[in-house]
């Protein structure tokens, strides 16, 4: 349900509705948001504080399609959520190892089409990259406030 989506990752009614109403998440099935819709979400979401969601929708469209779950993606949107928590996971703030840590996260993914894999490859570097990023800028935020008092 868009409430419980909502609690969950602290976005705003409005965003969520937003999302859908511009396809970047399909609609909701008698008001309930599915596995994959709701991983899209918090995806999105995670990526938001640090990249441009049409450079977000970008990524998302270039390695799962459509997001009404088209055959034309290369991997689910949750499959993509667990594989992206997994590198960072083990990447933690250190991005001098990321291409080996994604390398072994994949190393069972079975690419539907040729090239698959290391487009997926490459997305999750950028949201691994991006995503560290912004809990960067949080850190340097948090260290302005602490000299600032």
């Amino acid at each position: 349900m868009l409430s419980q989506v909502c609690t969950i990752t602290g976005l705003e009614t409005h965003t969520v509705q937003n999302w859908v109403k511009r396809k970047f998440v399909s609609p909701p099935v008698d008001k309930k948001y599915s596995q994959r819709q709701f991983c899209r979400i918090v995806t999105m979401n995670m990526l938001k504080d640090v990249l441009p969601l049409p450079s977000i929708t970008s990524l998302l469209f270039y390695i799962n399609g459509a997001p009404d779950g088209g055959s034309d993606g290369l991997i689910d949107d949750s499959e993509l959520y667990f594989y992206f928590n997994d590198v960072l996971l083990k990447t933690g703030d250190d991005l001098s190892a990321i291409d080996d840590k994604i390398k072994r996260a994949l190393a069972r993914y079975a690419e539907p089409r040729a090239g698959g894999k290391a487009r997926l490859s490459s997305a999750l570097k950028i949201m691994v990259t991006a995503y560290i990023a912004g809990e960067q800028k949080k850190k340097a935020l948090l260290y302005i406030k602490e000299i600032g008092n």
